[in-house]
């Protein structure tokens, strides 16, 4: 049985490896393709430490987003400080002041938190981003290690079901408050 590898796959030439030639294949497709290898690359590496974080224990943010869910939802609203905190959050990601210098950097700051939560609003989407403001301190995202930041995304990504809140939804898709800005240099720095 062959051990697990990669393959890859253009439009021009079927599947081939990583040793072989790449003169046959077009800039744009080698630029696609290493965006794909390190996509693929922070899914296994947080696959990894996802598994290792179940036997070590020590991400319980997960048991904060699912309790601060339940909560929400029994009460069909957010709380006076709910309201304020992801009011700020919005008002914030909205107008643009979350921008590439405090995106990019170092801890410092609190740019850990910010990428972390422009993250998840970009890629599960701001209700999200709202339930992490709400229930987990600012001070234990910003300990987190870039692994478990990733494991982390990946975690409400896969679980947007049960963490889907409609005080939240609607919270993030007031439209009282200015639409959210396209770029995203947090993503640009991942690809």
């Amino acid at each position: 049985m062959c051990p697990a590898h990669i393959a890859f796959c253009t439009p021009e030439k079927s599947t081939f490896t990583w040793l072989e030639n790449f003169e046959d294949i077009p800039n744009p497709e080698l630029e696609h393709l290493i965006i794909e290898c390190r996509s693929a690359f922070y899914s296994l590496e947080a696959e990894l430490a996802i598994r290792q974080a179940r036997l070590d224990n020590k991400l319980d943010c997960y048991v904060e987003l699912q309790k601060k869910a339940r909560i929400i939802n029994d009460r069909g609203k957010l709380s006076e400080q709910d309201e304020v905190e992801a009011g700020t959050f919005l008002q914030a990601l909205r107008s643009d002041h979350i921008d590439s210098r405090q995106t990019r950097g170092t801890r410092k700051n609190g740019t850990i938190y910010i990428r972390l939560l422009w993250l998840i609003s970009r890629v599960v989407g701001s209700a999200y981003a709202l339930l992490l403001v709400c229930s987990v301190s600012r001070r234990k995202l910003e300990k987190l290690s870039a692994i478990q930041s990733a494991i982390l995304v990946k975690y409400v990504a896969q679980h947007r079901d049960s963490l889907s809140c409609r005080a939240l939804e609607d919270k993030a898709n007031d439209p009282g408050l200015s639409k959210t800005g396209t770029n995203s240099p947090i993503l640009d720095n991942i690809n």
